[in-house]
């Protein structure tokens, strides 16, 4: 498969708003006050397919300088769609040429070490390798196989990192592999959860039936807690939110201390929303991709004050999908192809 073309940033087009009390630029140029692009759809790599495809991007991450994205490919000219190898794609966050990180299996997104990317690749049609997480130096390089699962065991989650230790959530527990000694690996519990974290000192265990439970992290041992239950089921997308972990659940972001508990709501589905659909959080704002009551653009890129306070919409698109931030930018992907826009930035545009 070949790496997509180059594509350096576009500003906005003709047709689209223009900014509403828009305040000061990055000053390293990094994103500007109106959207750009920074990479065309059009650039992703497609599999050779004898069916018609359909080529997305299904996550994008920030890992210092650079932006990360996956690619997914679709063959929907089958009855069974099955799922085509995709790809693994890095760009300058400020944009420039796409360089391929790897190919060939329907990949999960990446987390990072100091020097390499560690990604789950699933078993992509007509690849018959088995499910396994790698290993990819940032430099560039070959993969090496840190976990291989076999025909009966399912990862549920992204694996996550503390840089010592490799999480992972399957669906036959949560286990630690060291990283040091991959073969090392330590089973945390054999209930099957959702989601991970490590935070504070615990991992931190979203579970479907909407429980939130704790182990120690290792070297530490002990028992599971349960720190909260009742909640909506399936919560998703946990992410570290200062000292607490945040989900969703629903359309509201909850919250919760890994140490006691219990949950409250951080942030709760409202006007401009009905419905919030993923989120990302800097420490001091969540952005989240929304389902708008406008029927006009009926997806929202918006900013949520961590402490409490009003949204501010910025971009009312269609076909949103991830979503991704920086010190200093946000960072979502449509149908169109991937944007960054300053966080700065005051909208609403209208893509």
């Amino acid at each position: 498969m070949s790496a997509a073309t180059a594509c350096g940033g576009r500003a906005l087009e003709s047709g689209q708003s223009a900014s509403a009390g828009a305040t000061v630029a990055p000053p390293d140029g990094r994103c500007a006050l109106t959207p750009t692009l920074l990479v065309s759809a059009s650039t992703y790599p497609v599999p050779a397919s004898t069916s018609s495809v359909k080529v997305g991007a299904g996550g994008l991450v920030v890992n210092g300088a650079d932006l990360y994205y996956v690619t997914y490919s679709i063959a929907t000219g089958s009855r069974s769609m099955p799922y085509l190898a995709g790809a693994v794609l890095r760009i300058p966050a400020a944009g420039g040429a796409p360089t391929e990180i790897a190919s060939g299996y329907d990949f999960g997104l990446p987390v990072f070490t100091a020097t390499t990317l560690i990604l789950e690749r699933n078993n992509a049609w007509p690849n018959t390798d088995a499910d396994d997480v790698v290993s990819i130096p940032l430099s560039g390089g070959s993969p090496t196989a840190l976990v291989t699962f076999d025909a009966n065991e399912v990862l549920i989650s992204d694996p996550v990192t503390d840089g010592t230790f490799l999480y992972l959530a399957t669906s036959e527990g949560a286990r630690a592999v060291p990283l040091a000694s991959p073969a090392n690996e330590i089973s945390l519990t054999t209930e099957a959860p959702n989601d991970v974290l490590p935070l504070g000192g615990h991992l931190v265990m979203t579970f479907a039936q909407g429980a939130v439970k704790s182990v120690p992290l290792p070297p530490a041992s002990g028992d599971v807690v349960t720190l909260a239950v009742g909640l909506p089921p399936g919560p998703s997308n946990l992410a570290p939110c200062g000292t607490s972990a945040c989900w969703l659940a629903g359309s509201t972001i909850e919250q919760i201390n890994p140490a006691r508990g219990p949950a409250t709501a951080a942030v709760a589905g409202a006007a401009p929303f009905s419905g919030i659909r993923g989120f990302v959080v800097d420490g001091d704002t969540f952005f989240v991709v929304a389902a708008s009551t406008s029927d006009n653009m009926p997806d929202t890129i918006a900013s949520i004050p961590a402490a409490g306070g009003d949204a501010v919409v910025l971009v009312k698109t269609r076909d949103a999908g991830s979503i991704a931030v920086d010190d200093e930018c946000v960072y979502w992907s449509n149908a169109d192809g991937i944007f960054s826009v300053a966080k700065t930035a005051r909208g609403p545009f209208d893509q």
